[in-house]
């Protein structure tokens, strides 16, 4: 940046100074709304203040730049003063032999040292009352500066108490974190607690229900075992019935069969009888005929002895007859008498065959009513032999039908029997599995009590490690209860305070963007006399020699100015970075 004068260096050394006082005020402003928005957020207070920090240096940066920029101002005032006075030597080392031209340059000299003068004293008075103004500026910037000093140290001890509180906060959050873990492990171990209490009430429902079911399978084995029961008794008595029956059936056969013994004992004696009868009738019929044939010869005997009574008789008539007769006589003499005898002896024969046949007779009465009583009998035995063979064929058809019911019965007795013995074998497979299951069933029972022991226990335990985890945990809500409340107060106590210096501070910033003002306005009087000596010394052009050294300086000036706008810019961008993460953080 090449200037051509030492005016324009001044011109743009003041317009430097206003850049530079409006970044100033910019950066109060900035300073100010970023203190009206740390204001608002606590928690970034610390940061706040550290940015504060770097504002103020930044400021106490550009009030350096600022006072180098007068002083350079106050230099370039010197090289004025020591340009006249060197011009003045030129004047009188250089005299030109031309009058005329020496006369209007010392005219045209002496009429620019007038107006340098005069520029000089109406700067002089401008700088005179630039300076009192300054002065008084310096005065209303010392107080203020004070004033922020103590605002600084209030801003600090408030910084301070921040951090404190801050500090408070974060070992209250560590607190609280740490409560919080301490709460989130009490509620895991309450959550595990739970989680083992409903997997013990889960356990012990399934063992309920296992014993339940159990209980219900015992009730149903029981049911079982008594139906099983009843149905044995049932059986048993069917089977007492049935043998009772066979028995019955038995005994009613074996009297039946004694009966037909008897019967068949009496259809033998009948038979026999009736051989003895037949026997008699053939005797009798052989007594009748003998004796029909003793008849026959007893009335051919009778005829015989009437017809030798009728020979006797005629023999007697004839008695007289000759000796013939007489041995005839004799002779039938003796077989009269050898016929008397024989007489007598057919007599006592007759009177033994009648006796006989009175026997015989009174046998035949006898077997007539023994033959008489023998056909009742016969007919009584033969009725009761119909009888009895009807009730032997109905015997015989009931002994059958007893005999098939006795083997159907014999047949379902060993069924029966296979299936009291199939049912025993199960009733005793039932009752091992019965104890079986009874001991599985106190086996369980006593593994029930014992989880329930021991799940008592863990309750217990659980229930001691929850009363003490929920007392310490009321303990610590409490605690923490409290802690929020003083924290509450505390902080309501600081937003108070933090109200009351931020009103302070705006009071504080109106009265300084005041004085800034009045300062701009006593900087823009001053640009304006620094515009009037810019003026004058555009009439100093015609000094080449003084111009290249000053475009020297102004290239040095030049090339400060470039490596503060650099260094400004740097600041800006160090500003604008560190101002990026604060609007991130900002909600």
């Amino acid at each position: 940046m090449g200037l051509s004068s030492p005016s324009e260096q001044v011109a743009y050394l003041l317009v430097e100074r206003a850049t530079l006082l409006e970044r100033l005020e910019a950066a109060e402003r900035r300073l100010n709304s970023q203190s009206l928005t740390d204001s608002l957020r606590e928690v970034q207070h610390q940061a706040h203040s550290e940015e504060v920090s770097r504002e103020r240096n930044e400021r106490q940066r550009l009030e350096r730049d600022l006072e180098e920029a007068s002083r350079r101002l106050a230099m370039a005032h010197q090289d004025i003063r020591r340009l006249t006075n060197e011009l003045d030597a030129a004047k009188n080392n250089n005299l030109d032999p031309s009058g005329s031209q020496l006369e209007g340059t010392v005219q045209e000299v002496e009429n620019l040292r007038k107006e340098v003068d005069k520029l000089k004293h109406c700067d002089m008075m401008k700088l005179q009352r630039a300076k009192e103004q300054n002065d008084r500026l310096d005065v209303e910037n010392r107080a203020l500066r004070e004033r922020v000093r103590t605002l600084e140290s209030e801003k600090k001890n408030l910084s301070d108490q921040v951090g404190n509180l801050l500090f408070c906060f974060i070992s209250q959050d560590l607190v609280l974190s740490q409560k919080a873990e301490e709460a989130k492990q009490m509620k895991q171990d309450l959550q595990r607690a739970q989680s083992l209490f409903t997997s013990a009430e889960r356990e012990l429902r399934y063992e309920k229900e296992k014993n339940m079911d159990l209980k219900r399978h015992n009730t149903l084995l029981d049911q079982e075992k008594l139906k099983l029961c009843a149905e044995l008794k049932q059986v048993q008595t069917k089977l007492i019935q049935v043998e009772q029956s066979v028995h019955a059936q038995v005994t009613e056969c074996e009297r039946q069969q004694q009966k037909i013994r008897e019967l068949e004992l009496d259809l033998a004696r009948n038979s026999t009888n009736r051989s003895a009868t037949t026997s008699l009738q053939e005797d009798l019929q052989a007594e009748r005929a003998r004796l029909i044939a003793a008849d026959k010869k007893v009335l051919e005997l009778q005829q015989q002895l009437k017809n030798a009574q009728h020979q006797l008789r005629v023999e007697e008539a004839r008695a007289g007859e000759s000796s013939r007769l007489e041995r005839d006589s004799r002779d039938l003499s003796d077989t009269l008498s050898a016929l008397r005898a024989k007489q007598q002896e057919e007599h006592i024969t007759r009177k033994l065959l009648e006796q006989r046949e009175e026997e015989l007779h009174q046998q035949v009465r006898s077997l007539r009513l023994k033959e008489a009583t023998l056909t009742r009998t016969n007919a009584e035995l033969s009725h009761r032999a119909q009888q009895l063979d009807t009730r032997l064929a109905i015997l015989e058809a009931e002994l059958s039908k007893a005999r098939d019911e006795a083997r159907d019965s014999q047949k379902s007795n060993n069924k029966l029997q296979e299936e009291l013995v199939a049912s025993q074998q199960e009733c005793d497979r039932l009752q091992g599995e019965l104890q079986q299951v009874l001991l599985q069933l106190d086996t369980h029972v006593r593994k029930y009590n014992e989880k329930q022991s021991q799940h008592k226990t863990k309750l217990r335990q659980a229930k001691q490690v929850f009363l003490k985890v929920t007392a310490q945990r009321d303990r610590i809500i409490q605690k923490l209860e409290n802690d929020l409340v003083l924290a509450s107060s505390l902080s309501h106590k600081e937003k108070e305070r933090i109200n009351t210096v931020m009103e302070e501070n705006e009071k504080l910033l109106e009265e300084k963007r005041e004085l800034l003002r009045k300062i701009s306005e006593a900087e823009e009087i001053g640009s304006n006399g620094m515009r009037t000596a810019s003026t004058v010394q555009h009439r100093f052009n015609v000094l080449e020699v003084e111009n290249r050294q000053l475009q020297d300086r102004t290239l040095k000036l030049s090339n400060q100015v470039s490596s503060l706008e650099r260094a400004l810019r740097n600041v800006q961008s160090y500003y604008s970075l560190e101002v990026t993460p604060h609007r991130c953080f900002l909600p």
